[in-house]
């Protein structure tokens, strides 16, 4: 039986989803990636581009008839905040593959990379209603107390990763009952997207497991909990003992590697961008680059301002 994946695009990122399913399959060589497209459909060359890899492509009319909250997520998100309908339907996509399709499938969001064997994930799933990815965020509120709080203002689990297997569906639905309630990111109402909603699922499904393997969903958030080292042999680990599985490239993690404390993970960094050049992104680091650059700018503007203030005020 094949392992099945899947992750949400919209339409002008499926190189991101090429990029995830090559490194899916470097390790799993009947592995099948469900792309589910949120807004528009491919154009014929975006399709020619999938011949011979097993990805298949999903649109809403393809998941509408069995689907009793997807038109409402649509309805209510598609168009003033389309990033929350992508998310709401991360819980109605893994519902419908689980009825229809398959046994277990895990969601991925599609800026991850797999630089090692993932396998023993989708076997956890043999014995787990659902299976979910801390952030491994900073258990220490005194090495990092930033984030060691947004343990509790955006969530114990990083949304990027989730798998079930059928006896997680009734869970799954509750979750997606959740996000079509509410998607927006306001803490002193405890809400952080579809992610937060995460936090409560433990408590009130059975079979709710979290991945204990530390070298998974690498991100920059977690450099305090997953330490990352160089061995003798020159492979980086995490806390002297984990490989890395899999890192989730946003745009924090860029600006760790480029501009902060995570200098080990250049290489990968490094990998990544080649993989999305293969198919036509470039100019990742340029557009960070400039963003610091203005970000400076405008931290300085601030600064002088203040200065100002404080001598005509006194």
């Amino acid at each position: 039986m094949e392992n099945t994946f899947c992750t949400i695009i919209t339409a002008d990122y499926l190189a991101y989803a090429h990029v995830l399913y090559d490194s899916l399959k470097s390790f799993d060589d009947e592995v099948k990636l469900i792309v589910f497209v949120s807004d528009n459909k491919l154009s014929k060359s975006s399709i020619a581009s999938l011949e011979n890899k097993n990805i298949e492509i999903l649109y809403y009319e393809d998941i509408e008839p069995y689907s009793n909250i997807i038109a409402e997520l649509k309805n209510k998100y598609s168009n003033d905040y389309h990033d929350a309908y992508r998310w709401g339907m991360k819980p109605v996509l893994l519902t419908f593959l689980l009825r229809n399709r398959c046994r277990k499938a895990i969601y991925l969001d599609s800026d991850l990379q797999f630089f090692n064997d993932y396998l023993f994930l989708m076997d956890a799933l043999d014995n787990c209603s659902i299976l979910l990815s801390p952030h491994w965020r900073s258990s220490d509120p005194y090495k990092d107390s930033r984030n060691f709080e947004l343990n509790f203002l955006d969530g114990m689990y990083n949304g990027g990763f989730v798998g079930a297997s059928t006896e997680g569906v009734e869970a799954l639905e509750y979750w997606a009952y959740c996000c079509l309630y509410s998607m927006e990111r306001n803490r002193e109402r405890g809400m952080h997207d579809d992610q937060k909603y995460l936090d409560i699922l433990p408590s009130r499904y059975g079979g709710v497991e979290s991945i204990r393997h530390m070298g998974c969903n690498i991100g920059n958030w977690n450099q305090i909990d997953c330490k990352r080292s160089r061995n003798e042999d020159g492979e980086i680990l995490i806390n002297n003992k984990y490989k890395i599985v899999f890192i989730h490239f946003t745009k924090s993690l860029f600006r760790g590697v480029y501009f902060g404390k995570d200098k080990l993970l250049m290489p990968y960094v490094e990998h990544y961008l080649s993989s999305l050049k293969k198919y036509g992104v470039d100019g990742i680091y340029e557009k960070l680059l400039n963003d610091e650059i203005k970000n400076k700018e405008r931290s300085n503007i601030r600064s002088f301002m203040a200065a100002l203030y404080r001598k005509i005020k006194f």
